[in-house]
């Protein structure tokens, strides 16, 4: 398995597994022979509130696309306590944080992962797409 990073990520993770970098389609991780299929895309916490909330059309246009994907998330690097207690730049209530994240599941049905830390998130996002490919494949990845 290779995990694919677009070339427009701006602060990518260190995997475990081999790594490739090209331009997607849609989200910030995807797998090698499943770009089209797979894509996870990754959030640091003050830029998912500011995308979700001022950017989003743009932002939209994307989760549109990443709707038809069979394996499609968004993965934040932060909790949903960071969200709650307002952690986050700008003066934007935390309810209204809550009521978009919700909206872009219900809208869009792309599930939104809060984990905590960039570790965690990184540990997430490694085992969603290898459990994926897994799942696809047949083939195990060893750990």
């Amino acid at each position: 398995m290779v995990i694919v990073i677009d070339t427009r990520e701006k602060h990518p993770y260190s995997f475990s597994v081999p790594v490739t970098k090209r331009k997607l389609e849609a989200g910030d991780y995807s797998i090698e022979g499943f770009e089209a299929v797979a894509a996870i895309e990754r959030k640091e916490l003050n830029d998912y509130v500011q995308t979700i909330i001022y950017r989003k059309e743009r932002f939209g246009k994307e989760l549109a696309k990443l709707s038809h994907y069979r394996l499609k998330a968004i993965v934040v690097e932060a909790s949903m306590s960071d969200i709650l207690e307002g952690r986050y730049e700008g003066h934007i209530p935390p309810q209204s944080v809550i009521g978009a994240t919700i909206g872009i599941h219900l809208g869009f049905g792309i599930p939104i992962h809060f984990c905590c830390n960039r570790q965690i998130a990184l540990h997430f996002t490694e085992t969603l797409l290898t459990k994926f490919y897994e799942r696809q494949t047949g083939e195990r990845i060893g750990k």
